[in-house]
């Protein structure tokens, strides 16, 4: 679903941060720590996510990500 909506909206150097099998409430997640570390080394420019509650579960540090560090990198997010 990603993949498609990333080609349909003319992304086209994707790639994959996955957590299967680790709690939405914690941010200490191997995939999510790698994008951080790509985001801060300014690679990644838009993040897309199925359902927003897929970055975390605390939505207070969500909004720190969401109105604050993203914004900060120059990064888009967008909830599909």
């Amino acid at each position: 679903m990603l993949e498609d909506y990333a080609k349909n909206n003319g992304y086209t150097n994707t790639v994959h941060f996955t957590d299967d099998g680790f709690s939405g409430g914690s941010f200490e997640r191997p995939g999510w720590k790698q994008m951080l570390s790509r985001i801060e080394n300014g690679d990644i420019g838009t993040v897309i996510v199925k359902y927003m509650s897929r970055v975390g579960r605390d939505y207070l540090q969500v909004g720190f990500y969401t109105e604050v560090f993203f914004r900060e990198k120059g990064v888009r997010l967008t909830g599909i």
